[in-house]
């Protein structure tokens, strides 16, 4: 049985206004949140126990694994002060009474898609990785015959290209605990924070061989652009027949969704639009926007836009990206 660890504490700042209200793991693509994703390939895994790291405030996300899981238990963990990655892994790992057995971590912000679950059945460690343009910006894995013989954290003079995506696989989750626990009390930082890749690294020096997975595909959700990337390619995993569709008197435009109880009037929907349940759209073109739930727009034109909950917009054209509960009525 494995053991799952998903940090999930962080503000989420390169997406405000939206984070303000909802946590990012809970941010809507494709009628889903992140998290669904993410959790949706490991539901068919003998899952022992999950460990959420949060911040205060968080509670909905552990709500939201425990309905995903009922059969698992699901703890969560308090990361009071963000010291980065390896401090969260270490907040939830000192929670495990037995570190007997496999340790997954998942980040809760990043969709991909890889096969691994061979590994998880012969109990060969792992990290999932993918090429990227811009390798400074992630910590990153120099990789001989499909093993990890060296990695760095936001390096700037990157060795290779190959990002590690935020896919972790341990078998010895007690020797993770030890190298955490080492850079932690030896502060040992990278950029100001404890980072996991640094844990990792003194592992690697200590004769850890992991392999090297490569993601067919990975969308880190960590900004608006990045989120509306992710709508439209999940849109397409749905639905990319790219028909049209007469609702009433609107017309959809596929690959959208739409969800319940949604009041559509005289609009043109589409492509690429996701929209929340008890929304309202009314005289409006609407196309490559998330909308979330309880949303009304009226005499509006939107583009690459994203709603949060609540939002109310009447009469202009534009790109726009608004918080929770935001008015833009022209009252």
């Amino acid at each position: 049985m494995v053991k799952v660890i998903i940090p999930a504490a962080g503000r989420g700042t390169r997406l405000y206004p939206h984070t303000l209200y909802t946590p990012k793991p809970l941010l809507k693509v494709a009628g889903k949140p992140i998290l669904f994703y993410i959790l949706q390939k490991i539901q068919d895994f003998d899952v022992e126990s999950i460990y959420v790291v949060i911040s205060h405030g968080y509670e909905n996300v552990i709500d939201f694994v425990r309905k995903f899981f009922p059969r698992s238990e699901v703890k969560g963990v308090y990361q009071d002060r963000r010291l980065g990655l390896g401090h969260a892994v270490y907040q939830a790992i000192k929670k495990i009474k037995n570190l007997d057995g496999d340790l997954l971590i998942l980040l809760s912000d990043t969709i991909f898609e890889a096969d691994f679950e061979e590994f998880l059945k012969t109990r060969e460690d792992f990290l999932v990785v993918k090429e990227v343009e811009n390798p400074k910006h992630y910590g990153i894995v120099v990789v001989d015959d499909d093993y990890i013989v060296d990695l760095e954290e936001k390096p700037d003079h990157p060795k290779s290209n190959l990002a590690i995506i935020g896919v972790y696989y341990i078998s010895d989750a007690q020797r993770l605990k030890s190298s955490l626990e080492y850079i932690i009390n030896h502060n040992v930082k990278t950029r100001g924070e404890f980072q996991l890749t640094d844990a990792l690294k003194i592992m690697l020096n200590e004769g850890w061989k992991p392999k090297a997975i490569r993601a067919k595909e990975w969308i880190d959700c960590g900004t608006a652009s990045s989120l509306l990337k992710a709508n439209r390619k999940l849109l397409n995993r749905i639905d990319n027949s790219e028909k049209v569709e007469v609702n009433g008197d609107s017309i959809v435009i596929h690959p959208v969704y739409i969800g319940n109880n949604v009041k559509l009037r005289r609009s043109v929907i589409g492509p690429y639009v996701s929209i929340g349940d008890w929304s309202q759209i009314i005289s409006s073109v609407i196309h490559d926007t998330i909308i979330d739930e309880n949303v009304k727009i009226s005499n509006y034109i939107l583009e690459n836009s994203i709603l949060s909950y609540g939002t109310i917009l009447e009469g202009d054209s534009k790109s726009v990206s608004l918080s929770a509960f935001s008015n833009m009525s022209g009252l």
